[in-house]
């Protein structure tokens, strides 16, 4: 699973990093990276915050062993598929993923016997929002002012 933000789309910020040279091209890669590494503990907390223990069909409740309701982030149990979720810093883009974690793909889209347990779609919807408020931020703190301001 991959996402990346590319900005040479968006010409607010591809000619502010026009105007301003090698210091607009930090400033926005900046931007990029912390809005990687934010949708990156979204989905941590979303994990973390999704109950490890569940009840089975008889009623019988176990603190690990079975997984996180249908619908909910996949429980964290090893540990393994939130610390294989890499952030990475590019030239003009950033992006996140999942880092050898077969599995990821059957917990996000569930599989013939499994339901699903989406941790991915979730964060980047809230990514979404979070993109539009930073390239807004950007375009108008530093449309009318000096970079020392």
């Amino acid at each position: 699973m991959e996402l990346d933000i590319d900005v040479r789309g968006v010409p607010e910020i591809v000619n502010f990093m026009k105007e301003l040279g090698s210091k607009g091209v930090d400033i926005i890669e900046d931007e990029q990276y912390k809005l990687i590494v934010y949708l990156r503990n979204y989905i941590v907390q979303s994990m973390r915050n999704t109950p490890r223990g569940s009840t089975n069909d008889k009623g019988i409740t176990k603190k690990f062993g079975y997984p996180s309701k249908p619908g909910y982030p996949p429980a964290i149990q090893s540990g393994n598929l939130m610390n294989r979720i890499i952030p990475e810093k590019g030239y003009s883009f950033s992006r996140l993923f999942t880092d050898n974690v077969e599995y990821a793909k059957y917990l996000e889209d569930g599989t013939e016997k499994m339901e699903a347990r989406p941790f991915w779609k979730p964060a980047v919807e809230q990514l979404a929002w979070e993109q539009r408020i930073k390239n807004r931020i950007i375009a108008e703190r530093f449309a009318n002012r000096s970079l020392s301001e």
